[in-house]
């Protein structure tokens, strides 16, 4: 009994973010990552939507990797929300779905000390967030990213295009 315990115990990761707030991380094939609510400007509005963080990846720009070699170039660049070096980039009018929507992806992230992931914000054609725990898809999209970020090449030469 008590093996099975310390198993399951094992298996659940609680770490800190910078700010000292406790948050879960959840694993996918061995992806560490976590959906969290993030400001998002848009012109001269700000929305709170939620942004699904991987870690423990090769580069911080491991998302906007992943939409390029499944989708191709982006449509517009912006300068990143977390560090002005990195950037992020947006793909518009996506079909993910067996389905006619289309949705908007926004990748960003960042590389500090005390920081290190890759990010996606994704909306549907009504711009709504579909991350939020209410929004009808989010669970196939959720899986949907999660594999589709497990399946990123290894190749390196391609992190050039995103400075």
């Amino acid at each position: 009994m008590c093996i099975v315990i310390v198993f399951l115990s094992s298996c659940h990761t609680v770490s800190k973010n910078k700010e000292g707030i406790t948050y879960d991380k959840n694993s996918f094939k061995g992806k560490n990552y976590e959906v969290l609510v993030t400001p998002l400007i848009i012109e001269t509005d700000t929305f709170h939507v939620n942004e699904l963080r991987f870690y423990d990846i090769q580069s911080s720009n491991d998302c906007s990797k992943m939409m390029y070699e499944n989708y191709g170039e982006w449509d517009r660049n912006y300068p990143g929300k977390y560090k002005s070096n990195n950037k992020q980039f947006e793909w518009s009018e996506i079909k993910l779905l067996n389905s006619e929507e289309r949705f908007t992806i926004i990748t960003d992230g960042t590389e500090t000390q005390s920081n290190y992931f890759g990010s996606i914000i994704i909306l549907d054609s009504t711009y709504q967030d579909c991350l939020d725990e209410k929004h009808i898809n989010r669970e196939y999209i959720l899986n949907f990213l999660l594999d589709k970020m497990e399946n990123i090449s290894s190749d390196t030469k391609v992190y050039k295009l995103f400075k």
